[in-house]
Formats: structure tokens, C-alpha cells, sequence
């Protein structure tokens, strides 16, 4: 996970500007107001036009200020070369003892993570290099990077294309980046290469454990379905109710005391029956939605289903 500042985008630079009030008002104030009028874009391309200057030269406020904004818009556009700059002057910010504490640790984390995505746009290095790119891919993966540890591995896996654990790496990742298709075409040259190995792994790489999942779905199908059937005798016990009512009404009416006591029988007991009826109906409706969440709730975490918003609503994906 990329790092981001604790404070909204809005405050971040205003928060975070805390510095000698000379450097804001000579390096840092036209990138701020760019921000705050126009966005990153507009407030990147000034600060570094403000690092240009020569009396702005050395500026750590400016450097960790570039360095955020600059990492803001590859966030979003994908990285390129700019990202080892971004590193440059996050790594500037780490180093001067005139920032507050929160800031030079803030420029530290974001100068780690981006070494490793400036590492990852590198050339494919040499074969005897693939050791590097994997140590790399790992690190990146324990530094909880997904992007920097999914371009280190695919640069071990154009540096050795035959070798297996990269495949089987990116089978497992790509999508959790939105790139499923790459993921399975990673997913099929792992099988080729390692077809035992990817089978008896398929459940940790390609096919996860869903039996959580199919257990609470099967459940609450089950108990919607009894409870939709409970409330339907519910109904029928109900109309009994109302039938053994009128007759005994007429019974009333034509001074029938023997009938008038057997309709006394039929609607009490058919009036237990709908209350029986209904309280298992909604005992089993009620534990056929929660199970239902429950269902929801691990099929979307385990990544299989996907909810994204679009223009006409949302757009429910699915991944098996």
C-alpha cells in the first residue's frame, strides 16, 4: 500500500507547510496555491519550477512538497522515470534536520516505497541478476507496496522467463490490481512450466478456499427458502381461521351449540398454527438475510465478487 499522508489531500500542504516562513513565501507559496486552486497537476509542475531556482536550491520544505504532490499524480496516472525523482526528493526531505519529526519520518516511508517502483521501471538486468529482482519483489511485498512488488516481480520474469515463481507470484496478484486477464495469462505459463506444483497449489494461488463462502450461501438459499415456505402455511392456516370463524358464526346464529364448539376447536387450533407458522418464518427469513451478508461479506473479501460504481448504477464483477 502506497503511502499517503495522514491528513486529507485539501489540508495536507497546508498542514504540512510548517516550515521557516522565508522558504514558504519564496519556494513553496506559488506550489501551494496551485494546489489549492488547481490540484496536484498545476501545483507538481510549480514546485518544480520553484526547485530550479537557485535560491531555492537546498529547500527541504520544497523537496518534500514536490516529492508529495509528484507521487500524488503517479498514484493516479500510473508510474514512469519521474518516480526515481520523486524518491530523490523525498530522500532530501528525510535527511534535513530543520523539518519536524512527523514530516522527515512521513519523506522516509515515501522514499523506501518509491525506491522500489523506481527500481521496478529499471531494464530487465541480467539473468544472473533475477535474484535481486525477487529479493526485491519481496521486499516491496513485505513493505505492503502491491504495485512496486508486481512490476519487480514482472521484471524477474522478462529476466528469466522460464522460471515458475514469478508467474505464479503475479497469478496470485494482478488481479487484486485490477488486471485479471494479465494475472490469468501468469496463471496459464505457471501451469505450463510447473503443471504438478500448480495444481497441488491451486488452491493457495488460482482457486482460494471458498468453502466458507458456498457453506453461508447454501444456507440462506435454504432458510429463505423454508421461511417462504413456512409463511405461505401461514397463509393457508390463516384462511382456515377465517373459515372455521364463519361457521361458527352461522353455528351462532342457527342456536347449534355442538357446532358452535367444534368451529370454537377448528379456530383456535388454526389460529396456533398461523402463529407457530409465522414465528418460524421470520425466525428462518431472518437468519436467511443475515447468513446472506455473512455470504456477501466473504465473497467480496475473499475477492471472487466485486461491486464497482459506474455511470448507470453499479456494476457487480465476478472472478472464479
Amino acid at each position: 500500500m502506497r503511502i499517503r499522508a495522514e491528513l486529507p489531500a485539501a489540508l495536507a500542504l497546508s498542514a504540512l507547510l510548517a516550515g521557516p516562513a522565508r522558504a514558504e513565501r519564496d519556494c513553496s507559496s506559488e506550489g501551494t496555491r496551485a494546489f489549492r486552486t488547481s490540484g496536484p497537476d498545476a501545483a507538481q509542475t510549480a514546485f518544480a519550477a520553484a526547485r530550479a531556482k537557485p535560491e531555492c536550491a537546498g529547500d527541504a520544505q520544497l523537496a518534500f512538497n514536490f516529492a508529495r504532490t509528484l507521487q500524488t499524480v503517479l498514484d493516479r496516472d500510473g508510474d514512469d522515470p519521474r518516480v526515481c525523482e520523486a524518491a530523490q526528493a523525498y530522500g532530501e526531505a528525510a535527511r534535513a534536520a530543520e523539518l519536524a519529526g512527523p514530516v522527515r519520518a512521513l519523506a522516509a516511508k515515501g522514499k523506501a516505497q518509491l525506491d522500489l517502483r523506481c527500481a521496478a521501471l529499471a531494464p530487465a538486468p541480467a539473468d544472473e541478476d533475477y535474484d535481486v529482482l525477487v529479493e526485491r519483489a519481496r521486499a516491496a511485498v513485505q513493505a505492503g507496496d502491491q504495485k512496486g512488488a508486481a512490476g519487480a516481480w514482472e521484471a524477474a520474469s522478462r529476466a528469466r522467463p522460464d522460471a515458475a515463481l514469478p508467474h505464479r507470484a503475479l497469478c496470485s496478484l494482478l488481479p487484486d490490481l485490477g488486471r485479471a486477464a494479465e494475472g490469468r495469462g501468469h496463471c496459464r505459463a505457471w501451469r505450463e512450466l510447473e503443471p504438478a506444483v500448480a495444481v497441488s497449489n491451486s488452491t493457495a494461488f488460482a482457486a482460494p478456499d471458498r468453502t466458507l463462502a458456498i457453506g453461508l450461501s447454501a444456507g440462506a438459499g435454504a432458510a429463505l427458502i423454508a421461511g417462504v415456505a413456512f409463511y405461505t402455511l401461514a397463509l393457508g392456516s390463516a384462511d382456515d381461521a377465517d373459515a372455521a370463524f364463519k361457521r361458527g358464526e352461522r353455528a351462532r346464529d342457527a342456536h347449534d351449540a355442538d357446532a358452535y364448539a367444534a368451529a370454537s376447536r377448528d379456530l383456535d387450533a388454526a389460529v396456533e398454527q398461523v402463529e407457530t407458522q409465522q414465528t418460524m418464518a421470520f425466525v428462518l427469513l431472518a437468519a436467511g438475510a443475515v447468513a446472506g451478508g455473512f455470504a456477501i461479506h466473504e465473497w467480496l473479501d475473499d475477492g471472487a465478487v466485486a461491486v464497482r460504481p459506474t455511470p448507470g448504477g453499479a456494476l457487480v464483477e465476478g472472478r472464479f
